[in-house]
């Protein structure tokens, strides 16, 4: 017992106020994580609007995509979007004036300003991969 050192406690620590934590919170979620990426298909940058039913309310409404790859979709919405959400999606393909139809679940969503949400769809399958040629062009033309 006399051995073991008595911590005193520090008259110049400084206390953080709790708004230092909310704030901190808010900047790593703007901040994607770093880590090694799995994916087997690559996301092509693609802004687009496309258009959703949600087979659980029966809504229909618009997203903005941030990109896109074979077996998903990031998105840019108003609203959140549930964990695990089914979706039927209707996707404009760039310069031919039709739609493709696909099927798929929220995977993840999360808030990244006040009104604002990211989320991402997987999709029942890889049906985009004919899409990713038209869009990588475009992408290449736009940058």
């Amino acid at each position: 017992m006399e051995n073991e050192k008595k911590r005193e406690p520090r008259d110049n620590a400084v206390k953080k106020p709790r708004f230092f934590y909310s704030a901190r919170r808010f900047l790593r979620n703007l901040i994607p994580k770093k880590r090694e990426d799995e994916r087997i298909f690559e996301r092509v940058p693609a802004k687009l609007t496309i258009r959703y039913r949600n087979l659980r309310s029966k809504e229909w409404g618009l997203l903005q995509t941030c990109d896109i790859s074979a077996k998903g979709i990031g998105l840019l919405s108003a609203h959140y979007l549930p964990l695990n959400t089914p979706l039927e999606i209707w996707l404009p393909v760039p310069g031919r004036g039709e739609s493709m139809y696909s099927r798929g679940k929220i995977a993840w969503s999360k808030t990244i300003w006040f009104a604002q949400y990211r989320a991402g769809i997987k999709l029942d399958r890889p049906e985009l991969v004919g899409l990713l040629p038209i869009l990588r062009q475009r992408h290449s033309y736009s940058s």
